[in-house]
């Protein structure tokens, strides 16, 4: 347990309100029956007002920062404990990537389909960091992906794309 949480780092530094740091993968805050996130910086993807979040898919997902970031917890009015386990699990199964929920909360809300190279690369990079967590951002094995990457962006027409040089200044 800490205090509040004062600033949220990119480094994976958590300082709290009371001068501690601590440097964390996962962040699990605890908010009681007021939701207070102050060192939540959404862009504009999420309200918070009145004690309501919105928007949320089934009240735990905002479609612009899922699976990234979920809520647990917010609609608990009755079997509080079972309703937080069930959809811990269910974050977990998104997480880990035995449920493809990108695809299918895309087209639930009317946004493009995600590409298969985007979404590998999202399960290896979560991988990556789970498996390896002292090197995860030095080692990786996604050539393929990366390369696949850049010849979508070029039919897109977003960048001019030459596999050579892509070969040669990749790294």
């Amino acid at each position: 347990m800490h205090s509040q949480i004062d600033i949220v780092r990119e480094d994976g530094s958590i300082v709290f309100q009371n001068g501690k740091m601590v440097y964390a993968n996962t962040i699990v805050h605890c908010t009681g029956y007021k939701y207070y996130f102050p060192f939540l910086e959404t862009s504009g993807y999420i309200n918070i007002d009145d004690n309501r979040i919105d928007p949320l898919y089934k009240h735990i997902f905002p479609p612009a920062l899922a699976p990234g970031l979920s809520f647990i917890g917010l609609s608990a009015n009755v079997l509080q404990f079972y309703m937080f386990e069930v959809q811990s699990k269910w974050v977990a199964t998104v997480l880990s990537g035995r449920c493809e929920y990108l695809n299918w909360i895309t087209e639930q809300c009317g946004f493009p389909h995600v590409e298969q190279w985007r979404i590998q690369e999202i399960v290896r990079g979560y991988q990556r960091l789970v498996f390896q967590p002292e090197t995860f951002r030095e080692e990786w094995d996604d050539d393929d992906l990366m390369k696949e990457a850049y010849e979508d962006f070029a039919r897109q027409n977003l960048i001019s794309f030459h596999p050579s040089r892509f070969l040669e200044s990749k790294r």
